[in-house]
């Protein structure tokens, strides 16, 4: 017996909650009315002494840093509430997967042999798509760090799942994803107040999350910690250096934005072509940095710092002319 189910490389592979739910449901365009009302603004940490933190911001419910699109249906079980169903890891995966539900379970990763550069304890979400009599087809952040689809023996997922220590990941147990037959519909609307609050947020730019503390939004909040912290690794401190390949990632999220809003002619190719360009300046930018921590050469960081300056007011400008052409 064996089932795979639709998958696609994600269009954002930041986190593990965006590269989930964007694997299932990138397979066709019918999710990218949700995609464009959730993938432009973004949220970082307030405290400079802390990580950046740097994701886009959603902010509807999530739950445990999985976001519920409407598109999706979610089904949650708990550890416990596994063992009480007398049902082991491996046929409950399997059943799941015969009745459409994709498996998005927190595990060991020292179990796995594909981890095996991963610290021994560290613990994180795996999606299992498909099945056959000997394997799971799965979607992780593997040895490299790089997402990627493979395939891992049953016997080594089952006892990742069954190894795990509490407390180590945000959230424990498996959720059951299934991809809804409903549409979302395009809300212009709101997909241009999403535009102009990440320009100037009309609301407050500080707010509280439940695991991070004070976030801040907007456009130049996030230059401003970028450019902050580009000034602290130079000065030898610790920073995110997650943020600005998730920035870089943005970029390429709003770039498919403006993309699908001009094909329904509501965006023009001009600024789709512009946006273009500080999608590959900002690639550039990563690249750079990249440069950076291998070789230490400051010019290679001035020249990053000064890029990002510039590409903070290309970016401005074009964005409020896509609100301008919304309206």
């Amino acid at each position: 017996m064996s089932k795979i189910l639709p998958i696609t490389y994600p269009i954002i592979t930041s986190y593990s909650h965006h590269t989930a739910i964007l694997s299932i449901l990138g397979v066709d365009e019918s999710f990218m009315p949700w995609f464009c009302e959730n993938y432009i603004e973004l949220s970082i940490i307030k405290d400079p002494d802390c990580q950046a933190v740097l994701d886009f911001l959603n902010l509807d419910v999530y739950t445990f840093h999985v976001p519920r699109p409407p598109l999706l249906e979610f089904v949650s079980f708990k550890p416990e509430q596994l063992k009480l169903s007398g049902s082991d890891f491996e046929n409950f995966v399997i059943t799941g997967l015969e009745n459409d539900y994709y498996i998005y379970a927190v595990l060991r990763c020292a179990e796995i042999p594909l981890y095996r550069s991963q610290r021994t304890q560290r613990h994180h979400p795996l999606l299992i798509y498909g099945y056959d009599q000997q394997q799971f087809y799965c979607g992780d952040f593997f040895e490299n760090g790089k997402f990627r689809f493979e395939k891992i023996h049953r016997s080594f997922v089952a006892s990742a799942f069954e190894q795990i220590i509490p407390g180590n990941y945000w959230w424990s147990g498996l959720k059951l994803l299934k991809k809804k037959k409903a549409l979302h519909s395009l809300n212009a609307e709101k997909i241009k107040t999403s535009f102009r609050n990440y320009i100037a947020p009309s609301y407050s730019t500080v707010f509280s999350h439940p695991k991070l503390g004070q976030l801040r939004v907007g456009i130049d909040d996030v230059y401003n910690r970028l450019l902050l912290d580009l000034e602290n690794l130079e000065l030898g401190k610790r920073v995110d250096r997650r943020a600005i390949p998730i920035f870089a990632e943005h970029k390429k999220a709003v770039l498919r934005i403006l993309s699908y809003l001009q094909q329904l002619n509501r965006c023009n190719v001009e600024l789709v072509e512009r946006f273009t360009v500080v999608t590959e300046r900002m690639e550039m930018i990563r690249n750079g940095l990249l440069k950076y921590h291998f070789t230490k050469n400051s010019s290679l960081l001035q020249r990053v710092r000064e890029q990002l300056m510039h590409l903070r007011v290309t970016e401005k400008q074009i964005l409020n002319e896509v609100v301008n052409v919304l309206s």
